[in-house]
């Protein structure tokens, strides 16, 4: 392992951990648990899942689309930032979970990748090929469309397995701030991602005139939550640019926002390395790795069919996967979010292929 990803590994290590007593920590020779079927409607096993505890609704169309309207480049803007509230904020009538939050790896499974998994299956199959925390989408990004929130039995279910399997929730998703949205809304995904331990809440934005109070009001309620926030940019959205989305946040006064490095959505709506250099100290905290073919496609259709589900392993494309990481500052936490409709492998073999590929990605550094 070389010198800069040893400290890249010990840094964001460090970050993430909150120092559990050992008893929470999975030993080194453990072995794996399978990885558990889906369950049919209405079955309940405690020890696998419920289905009934998590309201998911089967996708029915595509999210509607913002104005594709380019953003200025307006320069990028320093923000004066400032530590989330320590405490995280615990729903009355009920006791907060905390699962362990210490990895046995810096690599974390984001959801979309499994998207059909509920929380509990996505964990179980973090925990079997090799991650060592997860994302989960507990907002959707538009009204009908796949989320998994759970209700109090299934995040106390939820809780208890991510403890067992010694895997931590970082980030949740998907908020997409357009017009229509309300951010109360988003507080049960909140006191849910806070109960569990989350750090941040990944968001995108379109273009309206309230776009820079709603997205003040959103951190804020993040804040009380104990949650950081995440905006990344996307080609159909109206904050379609890397310098879009630092103005948005500048403009909202966000201490507790910062830039998602998601390599696709960076590459496709113009990103560079360099502009990942140049962005000002503590702005980019999580960089989400898949790849792609150099040359985008063709139209906003085939870019949302490439990014919902024709996303490649690291290595198999040609985005410059390495010279961002190489940018990137020391502590950034690294997650995959690589959909891909046409693998045909089971999802425990794609995962472990996934998780090989990233890792070997991040040795070569």
């Amino acid at each position: 392992m070389g010198g800069r990803q040893q400290r890249l590994s010990r840094d964001a290590d460090r970050a993430l951990r909150h120092a559990p007593a050992d008893e929470d920590v999975p030993s080194a020779g453990r072995p794996e648990r399978p990885l558990p079927p889906h369950l049919p409607a209405g079955h309940r096993d405690p020890a696998r899942g419920d289905r009934r505890t998590y309201r998911h609704r089967p996708c029915d169309g595509g999210a509607p689309r913002g104005r594709c309207l380019r953003a200025s480049d307006r320069p990028y803007h320093a923000v004066d930032r400032q530590p989330a509230p320590p405490d995280r904020r615990r729903p009355a009538g009920g006791a907060g979970v905390t699962p362990s939050t210490r990895f046995d790896s810096r690599i974390g499974l984001g959801h979309f990748t499994f998207l059909d998994h509920s929380p509990v299956e996505l964990v179980r199959l973090a925990r079997a090929s090799g991650f060592g925390f997860v994302g989960l989408r507990f907002h959707p990004v538009a009204p009908g469309l796949p989320h998994w929130l759970p209700d109090a039995a299934g995040l106390a279910e939820l809780g208890s397995v991510m403890a067992g399997e010694g895997i931590g929730l970082y980030d949740i998703e998907t908020v997409v701030i357009d017009e229509g949205f309300d951010p109360e809304s988003l507080v049960p995904a909140l006191d849910a991602a806070a109960r569990l331990g989350a750090r941040r809440v990944n968001t995108c934005a379109d273009l309206f005139p309230a776009l820079p109070e709603r997205f003040a009001r959103v951190c804020t309620l993040a804040a009380e939550h104990g949650l950081a926030m995440d905006v990344e940019c996307m080609t159909w959205r109206g904050v379609n640019t890397p310098a879009a989305c630092l103005a948005l946040i500048a403009d909202a006064g966000a201490a507790n926002a910062g830039y998602l490095v998601d390599m696709l959505h960076h590459a496709r709506c113009g990103g560079t390395p360099d502009d990942i250099a140049r962005m000002p100290p503590g702005l980019v905290r999580s960089v989400q790795v898949c790849d792609a073919p150099a040359t985008a496609p063709k139209g906003s259709e085939a870019l949302l069919a490439e990014a919902r589900g024709g996303r490649l392993l690291p290595g198999e494309g040609a985005l410059p996967l390495r010279d961002t990481l190489r940018v990137l500052p020391p502590d950034t936490v690294i997650s995959v979010e690589l959909p891909n409709a046409s693998d045909p492998r089971d999802p425990l073999s794609r995962a472990r292929a996934i998780h090989t590929a990233t890792a070997a990605l991040l040795r070569d550094l």
